[in-house]
């Protein structure tokens, strides 16, 4: 089974491009547009973004999209040069790279420990596949990716802990756990 998901990243562009469209069109005032982003744009993005292979990169430009938009039709003429974080927290709008990685970790940590369930036991084969160690062997895993951790934290020249693999999903959501934890 190949995994490409440009179709599904096509959708959900459109869905941002279609919700900058309409906010324009329709002259939205920018408190509706808040209400809009959080009920209807971002959970229909919402499957893609836990499952495709979005980027940060990806992220930002819809988030700067919104950001735009909002300051566009608040007729606030800074929105290049506004802090999106900030933005988006006085907004009270989530961060949509943060809100997609969170989401991620949460079904990672729910998933690893599901014992009964299909999707829990996918998770732990991927997770050992990642640490290169037998299924079933958890503490060797969890040493594995620790041992990783500071082989790279005393060489300083990889950043990376976990290297990104396209086969394995969990391990993009890995890396940004542990540079989580650094910080």
């Amino acid at each position: 089974m190949e995994l490409d998901w440009t179709k599904q990243i096509q959708v959900l562009n459109k869905f941002v491009m279609d919700w900058r469209w309409r906010a324009h069109a329709s002259k939205v005032d920018p408190a509706q547009l808040k209400t809009s982003i959080m009920d209807y744009l971002l959970p229909r993005m919402e499957i893609g973004l836990a499952h495709a292979s979005i980027t940060q990169k990806m992220c930002d430009a819809w988030l700067s999209t919104i950001t735009h938009t909002i300051c566009a039709r608040g007729l606030m003429n800074t929105s290049n040069t506004i802090n999106k974080k900030a933005f988006c927290l006085l907004a009270g709008l989530p961060d949509i790279w943060m809100r997609t990685q969170t989401s991620r970790a949460a079904e990672l940590l729910v998933n690893l420990n599901t014992e009964y369930c299909l999707s829990g036991r996918s998770t732990r084969a991927r997770f050992f596949s990642l640490c290169k160690v037998d299924v079933g062997n958890d503490k060797e895993a969890v040493r594995n990716l620790n041992e990783k951790k500071r082989e790279r934290n005393e060489d300083k020249k990889e950043k990376k802990t976990v290297t990104q693999t396209v086969n394995i999903r969990i391990s993009s959501t890995i890396q940004y756990l542990q540079k989580k934890k650094k910080t």
